[in-house]
């Protein structure tokens, strides 16, 4: 049993013995059972050693949405920077293993707080804790891993793009163009602009990737009714393919965007 439950039943148990009233036993053994409740949580306390360590790769990356390599890194540089705590006087921190999964598993599977704190065995606030110095320290790395690609690097992108293709795709690619809606809750400022074609409120994402599925430009801010064309014209993305002297490289994009620009294509 545990020891604070135990240490709560000894307690009544004595005051039971001083009490003859049936409504102070009944008033105490609700206290009982209160107390249990609050202890039992259904935790569990080895589900980072017992469960996941014995997931397969595809295992792994169904549930974490990344390979434990990818997985490997994450947690190697989170460690190192200055948003991994360091311990505190009296009470273990949490390890940067385990917090990259709770944070993963929040932003991979919409789970609730609570949930998160029984699988991983930890307090509802330190989940909130975990999920706010992980997505902080993203975002301080956000522009060293999300960054456009060099002349370089341009030309081995349209050389992975035409063995994709077997040589049937354009030349000259080096992105593929798209965005999605990312539901939110109503704004109170200006809501009916957040409502999108499918009637819920959301904020735009566009993204571009390389040959490899990696993100090499994101944009995400604006609100649900805006359409793909306004949000390439009006981002600063627009702006850089205007202004720079490019050897005519091709987006690919799954809308018409912009007809007039030579730098875009339409794929079908």
């Amino acid at each position: 049993m545990n020891s604070g439950l135990l240490s709560t039943v000894v307690q009544v148990a004595m005051e039971l013995m001083d009490s003859d009233s049936d409504e102070e036993y009944d008033d105490l053994v609700t206290a009982i059972a209160m107390k249990s409740a609050r202890l039992d949580r259904n935790r569990m306390p080895r589900y980072c050693e017992d469960v996941v360590d014995r997931y397969f790769g595809f295992e792994f990356k169904r549930m974490f949405r990344l390979s434990r390599e990818t997985f490997g890194d994450l947690v190697a540089r989170y460690q190192t920077s200055s948003f991994f705590p360091d311990s505190p006087g009296g009470r273990p921190r949490i390890s940067a293993n385990k917090t990259c999964l709770v944070v993963l598993s929040y932003l991979g599977s919409q789970s609730s707080m609570y949930s998160l704190a029984k699988r991983f065995d930890i307090s509802e606030s330190s989940v909130r804790t975990c999920i706010e110095r992980v997505l902080n320290f993203l975002l301080s790395i956000s522009e060293e891993v999300i960054s456009w690609p060099d002349s370089r690097e341009q030309e081995r992108i349209k050389t992975g793009f035409l063995l994709r293709s077997e040589g049937k795709g354009p030349r000259n690619t080096i992105g593929c163009v798209d965005g999605c809606h990312i539901e939110i809750k109503k704004p109170e400022e200006s809501p009916h602009s957040y409502f999108n074609r499918k009637k819920f409120p959301s904020v735009v994402l566009q993204g571009i990737c390389n040959d490899r599925n990696k993100f090499i430009d994101v944009l995400i801010g604006f609100p649900g009714s805006a359409h793909d064309a306004r949000v390439l014209r009006e981002g600063p993305f627009f702006e850089v393919l205007l202004s720079q002297n490019m050897q005519q490289p091709h987006l690919l994009v799954w809308q018409v965007l912009h007809p007039q620009m030579h730098l875009l294509v339409y794929d079908h």
